[in-house]
């Protein structure tokens, strides 16, 4: 095989190999099948290139899924089961709420432009700023 990584990326889109039996040791219902020679070698060391070294995705995808650990951990540690009760209970009144109808929609709006987020106008920046008068023409 040329690429080694081939069939990590390959295995890593399948979502099952099938159900091998006796009389059928080659499953036709797997998501991962090749159309062409590949060997035992190949898929057990598609993890190195051919002269040894760990491939450039294996070593993302290891970052990555390192990330996402690091991420969980984060969010374990920053939720208390304070806040997801309170997050839970924010989401079900949402959800039970009447749809956000048009003069509802208005009146957020006016209510957000006449009393501004005060991290938001400690940030702004004048490029961002609408000109005086520019709705008025």
């Amino acid at each position: 095989m040329d690429n080694p990584g081939m069939f990590y990326v390959a295995a890593s889109r399948g979502k099952t190999f099938g159900k091998p039996t006796a009389e059928e040791p080659y499953p036709k219902d797997s998501a991962v099948y090749w159309n062409g020679p590949v060997s035992t070698q190949s898929i057990q060391t598609v993890k190195y290139k051919q002269n040894g070294d760990v491939c450039v995705l294996v070593q993302k995808r290891d970052e990555w899924v390192e990330y996402l650990y690091d991420r969980a951990e984060e969010t374990k540690r920053r939720c208390s089961e304070e806040w997801k009760r309170q997050a839970t209970a924010r989401v079900k009144t949402a959800i039970e709420e009447e749809p956000l109808g048009q003069h509802n929609l208005d009146n957020k709006i006016i209510g957000m432009m006449r009393q501004r987020n005060e991290k938001w106008s400690d940030r702004r920046k004048a490029e961002y700023m609408v000109p005086v008068g520019y709705f008025n023409s």
